[in-house]
Parts: C-alpha cells; sequence; structure tokens
C-alpha cells in the first residue's frame, strides 16, 4: 500500500511539475521543410534557381541577431520565378532563444559559394528558407532534388 501511494504522489507531482515549465516546441509548416509541399503552393512570390554568391554585405545587427546580410548572387538556372541575371538577397542568423526552434530559420552566406535558392520575393528582394536551400559543394544540384524540381516544371 505505501508503495503505491508513493508512487501515486511522485505521478502526480510530476505532472504538476511539468504543467508548469512553458512548451517551446517547434512545430514547422510541412512547406519550410519538404520541397515538394513548397513546389506544391505554387505561389507567384515563389522562386528556386541556382547561383553564385558575387558580394555580402553585412549589415548593423539589433541584440535579437548574430548576424545580418544582403548578397547579390549570379544566376544560372531557374525552375520558378522569374528568371534574373542578378538577385539580390538577405539572410541572418538569429541570437538562441531556448527555443526548439533555434536555427530553423538561420541563413547566411560567403562570396564564391554557389548554391541552390529556395525561397520568396519580398519587394524585390529574395528571402531563402534555410532548410530548403543548399549549398552546392560538388558544383551541381543533388540528384535526388533535381528529380524533383525538374518533376514539377
Amino acid at each position: 500500500m505505501h508503495a503505491s501511494a508513493t508512487l501515486l504522489s511522485f505521478s502526480l507531482g510530476l505532472s504538476l511539475f511539468s504543467a508548469l515549465i512553458p512548451a517551446h516546441a517547434c512545430k514547422l509548416a510541412e512547406e519550410t521543410y519538404s520541397l515538394n509541399a513548397f513546389l506544391a503552393k505554387k505561389d507567384p512570390k515563389q522562386v528556386v534557381f541556382l547561383g553564385k554568391v558575387t558580394s555580402v554585405v553585412s549589415l548593423p545587427t539589433p541584440p535579437s541577431l548574430l548576424v545580418a546580410q544582403n548578397f547579390e548572387s549570379e544566376t544560372t538556372r531557374w525552375w520558378r520565378g522569374t528568371p534574373r541575371k542578378r538577385v539580390s538577397a538577405s539572410g541572418y542568423v538569429e541570437e538562441p532563444s531556448g527555443s526548439s526552434c533555434d536555427g530553423a530559420f538561420d541563413f547566411s552566406v560567403e562570396a564564391g559559394a554557389e548554391w541552390l535558392i529556395v525561397g520568396y520575393v519580398e519587394d524585390g528582394r529574395v528571402h531563402p528558407m534555410p532548410m530548403l536551400s543548399k549549398r552546392l559543394t560538388n558544383g551541381g544540384v543533388p540528384n535526388d532534388v533535381l528529380h524533383i524540381l525538374d518533376a514539377q516544371q
């Protein structure tokens, strides 16, 4: 009897304690991490292109950001959006806040890097989707990604 009472009080105490801890679960929309879901939206503001970063300008950062930058890319191939030879874009890295979403929206580049950029255009500037955009390490788009992009055309 004593053991069951102890177990019951431990369970109740644990329930009360866990109710006091705020939940910080990160619930992302599928189009933030799934290329198929992103492309299925068919939003006129979407862009998907291959480009090489030609310049990066670091911007002053407010306390909530570690990195803020504007960058220019010279494009070589487009799958979605109005093709342009040069694109202006922005990226940032947020100060960690203790949330399970920390880092989920961070995006920064270096001059000379080649990227597959997946994102949205707002006021003429591209805002890449960090989980969908990919830095190209071998000069080519990964075959699985290329297959998805070509199937959506």
